[in-house]
């Protein structure tokens, strides 16, 4: 485990530096999160072609050294009533880029119904010929514990619930 607290401008030796690391410590995987917050200083988030250019160097070092990119982006100010496609902040060029989406969200009947109080539903909200679209779960870390315990009763017909029309309310 590594961990690197500030922006990284994947570009040039930067980013072949980044490769290297990736390779030598013989990642599986690596998470940007949030994302948004490792670009480099004074590039506009909601950009689409700074962006796309950020992302070019992460798409660039997960396909040259076989290690999976998690880019964790958080929902902006008011999503709760946006489209799932339109809830993250930043430019909906994080979301064209990745393979696959998922979005993690409350309940919806979490406040009438208290059993379901902290159960989050992940819903697979987009997928790519590489990666079919996977059907929604969800899940209940256990108190106290942070055991991740995942159940399909949680889901039944929520997935209407959550996809609100744009503009809607779920």
């Amino acid at each position: 485990l590594e961990v690197i607290e500030k922006p990284i401008d994947l570009r040039g030796e930067n980013l072949e530096a980044f490769k290297r690391k990736l390779t030598k410590g013989k990642f599986k995987m690596s998470a940007f999160d949030p994302v948004l917050t490792y670009m480099p200083a004074g590039a506009n988030v909601n950009d689409p072609a700074a962006v796309n250019h950020y992302l070019s160097g992460i798409r660039r070092a997960a396909m040259e050294t076989n290690c999976a990119i998690v880019a964790v982006r958080h929902f902006r100010k008011g999503a709760k009533f946006s489209e799932l496609n339109e809830m993250g902040s930043g430019s909906m060029q994080f979301r064209d880029t990745c393979r696959s989406q998922l979005v993690i969200v409350d309940h919806p009947d979490a406040e009438e119904q208290k059993h379901l109080q902290g159960v989050k539903i992940v819903l697979h909200a987009k997928g790519s010929m590489l990666v079919e679209k996977q059907p929604a779960f969800g899940y209940r870390l256990g108190l106290h514990t942070g055991i991740f315990r995942p159940n399909h009763e949680y889901v039944a017909g929520v997935e209407q619930q959550i996809k609100p029309a744009k503009g809607g309310k779920p």
